[in-house]
């Protein structure tokens, strides 16, 4: 993962993103594979896995909806360029 995620802070870079949202969604990112997928590339997450996990942040982490939203628009951002491929409809 460590290509993605690299790419994925350049990226943050090139679009001018205020450092509080660089880390806001860089925390996003870590906490999504570390609860959910530590061993998965990227690639290999699935609509199912990203269902699985906002189920997490709303039932059990107690999200609010700004909360939920920011979640969802980090790892959309890091997911973006894959999101086509997977078939998200979170996204």
């Amino acid at each position: 993962m460590n290509q993605y995620y690299q790419k994925f802070l350049e990226d943050m870079l090139l679009k001018d993103f205020s450092v509080a949202t660089q880390k806001a969604y860089s925390y996003v990112v870590k906490a999504f594979f570390d609860r959910s997928h530590p061993d998965k590339s990227p690639d290999e997450v699935t609509e199912e896995d990203m269902r699985k996990y906002f189920l997490y942040l709303k039932d059990e982490r107690k999200h609010s909806v700004a909360g939920m939203k920011a979640a969802l628009w980090g790892l959309r951002f890091f997911l973006r360029p894959r999101c086509r491929v997977i078939g998200l409809s979170l996204i």
